[in-house]
Protein backbone atom coordinates (compact mmCIF):
# COMPACT_ATOMS: atom_id res chain seq x y z
CA UNK A 1 0.00 0.00 0.00
CA UNK A 2 1.47 3.11 -1.03
CA UNK A 3 0.63 5.08 2.11
CA UNK A 4 2.47 2.32 4.26
CA UNK A 5 5.37 2.37 2.44
CA UNK A 6 5.15 6.39 3.22
CA UNK A 7 5.28 5.65 6.26
CA UNK A 8 8.08 3.61 6.28
CA UNK A 9 10.00 6.23 4.43
CA UNK A 10 9.18 8.46 6.85
CA UNK A 11 10.12 6.11 9.91
CA UNK A 12 13.93 5.67 7.70
CA UNK A 13 13.55 3.45 5.60
CA UNK A 14 16.42 3.30 3.21
CA UNK A 15 14.81 1.98 -0.10
CA UNK A 16 10.79 0.40 -0.07
CA UNK A 17 8.99 -0.81 -2.53
CA UNK A 18 4.85 -2.07 -3.41
CA UNK A 19 4.54 -5.74 -3.96
CA UNK A 20 2.76 -5.24 -7.69
CA UNK A 21 6.20 -3.09 -9.17
CA UNK A 22 7.16 -5.48 -11.57
CA UNK A 23 10.84 -4.02 -11.11
CA UNK A 24 11.18 -4.41 -7.54
CA UNK A 25 13.33 -7.85 -7.36
CA UNK A 26 15.86 -6.67 -9.54
CA UNK A 27 16.34 -3.36 -8.30
CA UNK A 28 16.88 -4.77 -4.76
CA UNK A 29 19.27 -7.30 -6.40
CA UNK A 30 20.97 -3.76 -7.97
CA UNK A 31 20.98 -2.27 -4.09
CA UNK A 32 22.64 -5.62 -3.01
CA UNK A 33 25.17 -5.93 -5.89
CA UNK A 34 22.60 -8.94 -7.11
CA UNK A 35 23.33 -10.47 -3.91
CA UNK A 36 19.58 -10.34 -3.01
CA UNK A 37 18.08 -9.42 0.34
CA UNK A 38 19.61 -11.16 3.15
CA UNK A 39 15.71 -11.25 5.28
CA UNK A 40 12.17 -10.91 4.35
CA UNK A 41 9.58 -10.38 6.57
CA UNK A 42 6.21 -11.24 4.46
CA UNK A 43 3.61 -9.40 6.86
CA UNK A 44 0.65 -9.87 3.88
CA UNK A 45 0.95 -13.37 2.18
CA UNK A 46 -0.94 -12.91 -0.99
CA UNK A 47 0.80 -14.96 -4.78
CA UNK A 48 2.25 -11.19 -5.33
CA UNK A 49 3.55 -10.90 -2.24
CA UNK A 50 5.45 -14.58 -1.72
CA UNK A 51 6.60 -14.35 -5.48
CA UNK A 52 8.31 -11.33 -4.72
CA UNK A 53 9.81 -12.24 -1.41
CA UNK A 54 11.28 -15.37 -3.20
CA UNK A 55 12.92 -13.54 -6.21
CA UNK A 56 14.09 -11.05 -3.45
CA UNK A 57 16.09 -13.01 -1.20
CA UNK A 58 19.36 -14.12 -1.50
CA UNK A 59 20.66 -17.84 -2.12
CA UNK A 60 20.73 -18.91 1.77
CA UNK A 61 18.80 -16.16 3.13
CA UNK A 62 15.83 -15.96 5.43
CA UNK A 63 12.11 -15.64 4.69
CA UNK A 64 10.34 -14.85 7.70
CA UNK A 65 6.23 -15.95 7.33
CA UNK A 66 4.62 -13.29 9.36
CA UNK A 67 1.11 -12.56 8.28
CA UNK A 68 -1.11 -15.15 6.72
CA UNK A 69 -4.40 -16.10 6.84
CA UNK A 70 -6.41 -19.08 7.32
CA UNK A 71 -6.50 -21.89 4.52
CA UNK A 72 -2.96 -19.64 2.86
CA UNK A 73 -1.98 -21.84 0.18
CA UNK A 74 1.85 -22.01 0.38
CA UNK A 75 2.72 -22.19 -3.47
CA UNK A 76 6.51 -22.59 -3.62
CA UNK A 77 8.62 -25.21 -5.87
CA UNK A 78 10.91 -27.27 -2.90
CA UNK A 79 12.94 -27.99 -5.19
CA UNK A 80 13.93 -23.98 -5.28
CA UNK A 81 13.92 -24.18 -1.40
CA UNK A 82 16.03 -26.53 -1.61
CA UNK A 83 18.59 -25.90 -3.91
CA UNK A 84 18.96 -21.87 -3.04
CA UNK A 85 19.19 -22.61 0.39
CA UNK A 86 16.19 -20.21 2.08
CA UNK A 87 15.51 -20.55 5.31
CA UNK A 88 12.13 -20.79 6.11
CA UNK A 89 11.19 -19.37 9.55
CA UNK A 90 7.33 -18.37 11.06
CA UNK A 91 6.35 -16.12 13.50
CA UNK A 92 3.24 -15.65 15.14
CA UNK A 93 4.39 -12.84 17.87
CA UNK A 94 6.66 -11.66 19.84
CA UNK A 95 7.86 -13.79 22.66
CA UNK A 96 6.94 -12.42 26.30
CA UNK A 97 10.49 -11.55 27.31
CA UNK A 98 10.57 -9.27 23.73
CA UNK A 99 7.58 -7.55 24.06
CA UNK A 100 8.77 -4.84 26.24
CA UNK A 101 11.77 -4.15 24.17
CA UNK A 102 9.50 -3.65 21.20
CA UNK A 103 7.21 -1.69 23.27
CA UNK A 104 10.33 0.59 24.05
CA UNK A 105 11.17 0.72 19.98
CA UNK A 106 7.83 1.82 19.30
CA UNK A 107 7.24 4.40 22.18
CA UNK A 108 10.53 6.15 20.35
CA UNK A 109 9.40 9.70 19.06
CA UNK A 110 10.17 9.44 15.78
CA UNK A 111 7.39 6.46 15.25
CA UNK A 112 4.00 8.21 15.58
CA UNK A 113 1.76 4.97 15.67
CA UNK A 114 -1.20 7.65 14.93
CA UNK A 115 0.23 8.30 11.33
CA UNK A 116 -0.69 4.62 10.99
CA UNK A 117 -4.78 5.08 11.30
CA UNK A 118 -6.42 5.24 8.10
CA UNK A 119 -9.81 5.49 9.35
CA UNK A 120 -12.08 5.84 12.41
CA UNK A 121 -15.64 4.88 12.98
CA UNK A 122 -18.07 5.10 15.84
CA UNK A 123 -19.39 1.96 17.35
CA UNK A 124 -22.80 2.36 15.13
CA UNK A 125 -20.50 2.11 11.77
CA UNK A 126 -18.40 -1.45 13.04
CA UNK A 127 -19.99 -3.36 10.75
CA UNK A 128 -18.51 -0.73 7.39
CA UNK A 129 -14.91 -0.13 9.45
CA UNK A 130 -15.15 -4.19 9.17
CA UNK A 131 -15.74 -4.27 5.71
CA UNK A 132 -13.35 -1.46 4.75
CA UNK A 133 -10.63 -3.88 6.33
CA UNK A 134 -11.49 -7.15 4.92
CA UNK A 135 -11.59 -5.46 1.34
CA UNK A 136 -7.82 -3.96 1.84
CA UNK A 137 -8.83 -0.38 1.67
CA UNK A 138 -7.44 0.86 4.90
CA UNK A 139 -4.18 0.90 6.98
CA UNK A 140 -5.86 0.75 9.74
CA UNK A 141 -8.90 0.76 11.03
CA UNK A 142 -10.03 2.47 14.84
CA UNK A 143 -13.51 1.96 15.81
CA UNK A 144 -13.83 4.54 18.74
CA UNK A 145 -16.09 3.64 21.62
CA UNK A 146 -17.15 7.23 23.14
Amino acid sequence: RPERLDLARAWGVAQGFLADDREAASAMRDLTEGRGVDVVILTVWTRATLDLALRSVRDGGTLLLFGAKPDAAFPVDGWELWRREINLVSSYSATPDLFPRALAILRRSRYTLETTVSHVFSLEDGAKAFEIAHQGLASKVVIACE
